[in-house]
């Protein structure tokens, strides 16, 4: 099973709408074209925006009246967790993320080399047998021993073969000298922040790149979908400014004054992800 977002809307304290999706971005307003649609005149033609970056929900305002969670109203983004209540006066609007099967759990885990003498636990600073720290590490289920490092301190790095497509490249193509010719490969699951913070997961360190400046998610389909994160140079994909938008192998994605390549993996030059 995929992730999913469920959606549950209540007005007055009734029901008024339950869906689930499994994508990201999901738009609400008042216009038909939103995904959720919330026909009353307090709400804006697109209203609200919610996307799914590393697993969590993360919420962007573009209303008139406001969207707010609690008393406190939303000003650009506020994240949601993997749980909460937007409001959209009227409307309360529950938010559940659910991972999917087919999501691995990053976590990190770093090998210690053996303790001196039979059976011994190796011992941190203060005496104390230590606990093993974490390096990167996309789990396995029943991973054979083979895939266990042999020699200490070494980083493992496992993927489970699944029937997902393999993952993209995002090459930067123009932009200051010392930036040309980066690459960095997409989530196979998930979610990428593009920014100039050090948490970015493709950090582009150029001043008209914001800190957090777009989001490029794993669609469903294979696919990737971008969503610009209220960055002040905004987003352009193939010279188009947008504030989300499917994306295509070859296709310019431009952020700042810093312009990225989508390309997809050879096994995929024929296939539908690109495509679509």
């Amino acid at each position: 099973m995929s992730w999913q977002v469920q959606v549950e809307v209540t007005r007055d304290g009734r029901r008024h709408l339950r869906a689930s999706f499994e994508r990201s971005p999901i738009t609400f307003g008042a216009r038909p074209d939103n995904d959720v649609v919330l026909a009353d005149p307090h709400v804006s033609g697109l209203h609200a925006v919610v996307m799914v970056s590393r697993a969590e929900l993360v919420v962007q305002d573009e209303s008139r009246n406001g969207s707010f969670v609690g008393e406190r109203r939303i000003v650009g983004q506020h994240q949601l967790g993997r749980h909460g209540v937007l409001r959209i006066p009227p409307f309360a609007i529950e938010l559940t993320f659910e991972p999917g099967d087919e999501q691995r759990q990053t976590v990190q885990r770093r090998v210690e080399p053996p303790a001196e003498g039979p059976g011994a636990a190796p011992a941190a600073a203060d005496g104390e047998p230590a606990t093993p720290s974490l390096a990167e590490l996309s789990l396995v289920h029943d991973a054979p021993p083979s895939a266990a490092p042999e020699s200490p301190h070494a980083t493992v790095a496992v993927r489970e073969l699944t029937d997902e497509p393999p993952p993209a490249v995002l090459e930067v193509i123009s932009g200051p000298e010392h930036l040309v010719g980066q690459c960095f490969e997409l989530p196979v699951v998930g979610a990428a922040e593009i920014g100039r913070s050090e948490e970015a997961d493709v950090r582009i360190a150029d001043r008209t790149v914001s800190r957090l400046h777009a989001v490029i998610t794993r669609q469903r389909d294979g696919g990737y979908r971008i969503s610009d994160l209220d960055s002040a140079n905004g987003v352009l994909v193939d010279g188009r400014r947008v504030r989300f938008a499917a994306l295509h192998d070859g296709d310019a994605i431009t952020v700042g004054q810093v312009v990225l390549t989508l390309r997809w993996p050879t096994l995929l030059a024929s296939g539908t992800a690109g495509d679509q």
